[in-house]
């Protein structure tokens, strides 16, 4: 069996929670960049997320706390690109206050030993307007021979 590289210790592992208000300004580069006209009541584009998840990130490092990466030690020179999936259950508006979790799902290897994978769960919940994504990641690494 190849060496493996992810940190499987932190696996059941619920980082903190990261509280950030949608910021209009955000909304509206994030859907023109798509090519799409800003919604005059706010709504993101459904991918938006993928920007909260960034910005989840920013504020763990000013925080000094480690992002998920660095948690389950993922190697970018290995790093492969996995599944993702988003449950939009109600749209991201500018405005909400958002609570971001995360938490380590499981790691799994592939039969041959080839590769390694790390599965992330993520949840962003509105203050007010309550569970609003789910989101679930993969990261995989290609093991060295």
């Amino acid at each position: 069996m190849r060496a493996r590289l992810f940190d499987r210790t932190t696996r059941g592992l619920t980082l903190p929670d990261v509280t950030m208000t949608v910021d209009a300004g955000a909304v509206s580069f994030f859907a023109e960049t798509l090519g799409m006209a800003p919604m005059a009541d706010g709504t993101a584009p459904p991918s938006f997320f993928t920007y909260i998840d960034a910005e989840a990130d920013v504020v763990r490092r000013r925080r000094g706390e480690p992002t998920i990466l660095e948690h389950i030690r993922c190697d970018q020179r290995y790093l492969l690109h996995g599944e993702e999936s988003y449950d939009l259950l109600q749209p991201i508006r500018a405005g909400d206050r958002l609570a971001v979790s995360a938490r380590i799902a499981d790691f799994y290897d592939s039969r041959q030993g080839h590769l390694e994978f790390a599965v992330v769960e993520q949840r962003a919940t509105d203050a007010v307007r309550g569970l609003l994504v789910e989101a679930r990641r993969t990261y995989i690494h290609r093991l060295a021979e």
